[in-house]
């Protein structure tokens, strides 16, 4: 999902982002709430990160870093043991089907995470979505996952062809 794939990399160090599909099958319909489709999304990497680690022959290194900066966004870096590969840095990113969450939830006006995930019980009488404060990053770091990179990619594969 990135510059490789369209040949169009400026640096010495190449990076190729591969996109991991979550399966449809560990998610549920409200996980766009109170963090919960990241600390899957965290679980799933650290799976995946556990599996390559022990492929000792295979990569140098398999650490985790964020995606843009951003911590909701955790990515898996792997340099391959290989001596004619080490110029290449291999990027797991995750996706999820592209209309999993209702886009209507996720509209930056929307607020998905609700005070009782991470204040006191007194902000849990306020259940009325209306009076809760938007998340707007959080929101589009869910939109991200639902195949925003593979639209992105798609759309200057496009424009490289024309």
């Amino acid at each position: 999902v990135g510059s490789y794939l369209l040949n169009t990399c400026l640096k010495k160090q190449e990076n190729i982002n591969l996109s991991l599909h979550i399966p449809q099958e560990c998610l549920q319909p409200k996980d766009n709430l109170n963090y919960r489709y990241f600390h899957k999304r965290v679980l799933y990497l650290c799976i995946i990160a556990s599996h390559l680690k022990k492929k000792k022959k295979l990569f140098l290194s398999v650490q985790f870093s964020h995606d843009m900066g951003t911590p909701l966004l955790p990515v898996l870096i792997i340099t391959p043991k290989d001596s004619s590969l080490r110029h290449y840095t291999i990027i797991l990113h995750t996706s999820i089907p592209e209309e999993f969450f209702p886009f209507a939830k996720l509209l930056p006006n929307r607020n998905n995470v609700r005070p009782s995930a991470v204040t006191t019980r007194e902000a849990e009488d306020r259940n009325n979505d209306a009076d809760l404060a938007a998340t707007p990053r959080y929101n589009s770091a869910l939109l991200l996952e639902m195949g925003s990179r593979e639209r992105h990619i798609n759309d200057l594969y496009i424009c490289i062809l024309n």
